[in-house]
């Protein structure tokens, strides 16, 4: 009975307090409660809250404020003034932490806004408040649901003035009853491209923040779990039929409607992710390898080991857009770069590093009227000239790539070359020399350099006749098939048998030829 008396006496108190709080707030000045907002979003956010709309309360066991016609200022280094306007903004409150004089939010809404985040120079970043009281940890342990409604977030990195935007119509926060996992659910668009996104973060395994994530972006399905914590290692998969998505971050066009695949483990060390074991799949064309991404200057970095296997390279070319000559065959190349930049051009520009390619089995429909063309078709004159293969070593220096051995092989002839390519501009400077493998052929096998761009070249017959590669036969004869190529990529051509005479070309050249 006296516990009963005690409960009945605390429900009275409470009832008088909440009584009393809705006279005050009906007969008593407004402008005092906005005031004291005001002062609580100071006193947390160190930032000025302007309300120059409606302001009211609705008292109950979770009384809920609501602000119209919304400001918050910015941090005093930016120049833009707000970094919030919002048409209407809920506040809905725990009654117990108003008797305490410990404002405490259940849930925020913020409904028809717009947000700029911004970091400078400095890395200051004007979404972590500079309040004169404020417990960082206490307010993500009491984290609040929170939910956007056509919210569109603009960020800006000052000193690149790089920018990006995402559009909520829906967010939705919830850390629900447990404390250690957070919800999230979300449908908007990042830049242009549609996403929906289930998230959910586990705070609870060994003191570590662990993200399960299903969602979709554009037509990607996205699975993403693993640690937040730094440093990051998160499993990656991507799946779909539109890899538009990958433009954003690539900088250059992708076949518009593929089937493709991506997998990869993604971990974090001083500002550069590292994804590997990297394999991706579009189409019938597969990279697998490691790439090193640098976010810590500001111009990203890029580096690393890759190898691709298009089983189909007339496929290949006309998926990435290089052009629709090719039918058939297949392409091995693997390569060790390190580039800069943000877009194509720059990344092409400031390459460094080396590949080593080969293209096997396959035929050629642009070869046009030339000396040359009828040499490699054994005198014919088809529509599609048949290429046995095709490799080349390449060393690349800010851009230009070095061909300092390729060897051609087709029905007609078994062509040397050796030159520069800029990968850039596609300009070219190659120096070619045909060996005829029929006596009626041996006219036509003439010396030829090759200018202009990979577009549209140009084809000189007025090179010396003796001996232009001689250096190719140096460096193939000296360090054999394997230390040309790579012993990953000799192994593969070796097993074609349209590989073969490539092989055998670089293998039966003698020394003494090249003196």
């Amino acid at each position: 009975m006296k516990k009963f008396l005690i409960i009945l006496l605390t429900l009275f108190i409470l009832a008088l307090a909440a009584g009393a709080i809705y006279l005050s707030y009906r007969y008593l000045d407004e402008d005092m409660y906005k005031d004291r907002f005001k002062e609580i979003v100071k006193e947390y956010t160190g930032r000025d809250l302007k309300i120059k709309g409606d302001f009211d309360i609705d008292l109950g066991w979770s009384p809920t404020v609501t602000f119209e016609d919304v400001t918050l200022s910015n941090a005093p280094w930016s120049k833009q003034k707000q970094m919030l306007r919002a048409k209407k903004v809920s506040l809905k409150l725990k009654l117990h932490s108003l008797m305490e004089r410990d404002i405490t939010t259940e849930k925020v809404l913020i409904e028809d806004a717009q947000i700029l985040l911004q970091a400078n120079k400095k890395n200051q970043k004007n979404w972590v408040p500079q309040p004169k009281k404020s417990d960082a940890d206490k307010a993500l342990k009491n984290l609040p649901n929170i939910e956007l409604r056509n919210v569109t977030i603009d960020y800006q990195d000052v000193a690149t003035n790089k920018k990006s935007q995402w559009q909520f119509k829906k967010l939705d926060i919830d850390p629900t009853s447990n404390k250690n996992l957070i919800k999230i659910n979300l449908e908007g668009k990042y830049q242009t491209l549609p996403i929906q996104a289930s998230i959910q973060i586990d705070r609870a395994t060994s003191h570590k923040d662990i993200m399960n994530l299903k969602g979709k972006i554009g037509n990607t399905q996205v699975i993403a779990s693993g640690s937040l914590e730094k440093p990051l290692q998160l499993n990656i998969s991507l799946s779909g039929t539109d890899p538009t998505l990958f433009r954003h971050w690539l900088g250059f066009k992708l076949p518009p409607k593929s089937k493709f695949t991506l997998d990869t483990t993604v971990t974090t060390k001083n500002h550069q992710y590292k994804l590997s074991p990297l394999k991706m799949v579009v189409n019938k064309s597969e990279l697998s390898g490691t790439l090193l991404i640098g976010m810590h200057r500001k111009t990203p970095g890029y580096s690393g080991k890759l190898n691709l296997k298009a089983k189909d390279a007339g496929q290949f070319f006309k998926d990435f857009n290089i052009n629709d000559y090719f039918k058939g065959g297949s392409i091995r190349l693997n390569t060790q770069f390190n580039v800069r930049g943000d877009t194509t051009k720059e990344l092409l520009q400031t390459a460094n590093g080396q590949a080593n390619l080969a293209i096997l089995n396959t035929s050629y429909s642009g070869k046009g009227s030339s000396d040359m063309a009828k040499l490699l078709a054994k005198g014919q004159a088809n529509d599609s000239l048949p290429i046995n293969c095709a490799i080349s070593h390449f060393n690349i220096s800010n851009g230009v790539a070095t061909l300092p051995a390729l060897v051609f092989d087709a029905p007609g002839a078994t062509v040397f070359g050796h030159g520069t390519i800029n990968l850039a501009t596609t300009q070219v400077d190659l120096k070619l020399e045909p060996k005829a493998k029929g006596p009626k052929l041996v006219s036509l096998a003439v010396p030829v350099q090759v200018t202009g761009s990979l577009e549209n070249p140009s084809v000189s017959a007025k090179l010396p006749t003796k001996n232009i590669f001689a250096a190719i036969i140096g460096i193939a004869s000296g360090a054999g098939v394997v230390g040309l190529i790579g012993a990953e990529l000799a192994t593969s051509i070796g097993n074609h048998p349209a590989a073969n005479p490539c092989i055998k070309a670089l293998q039966q050249v003698p020394v003494d030829s090249a003196q």
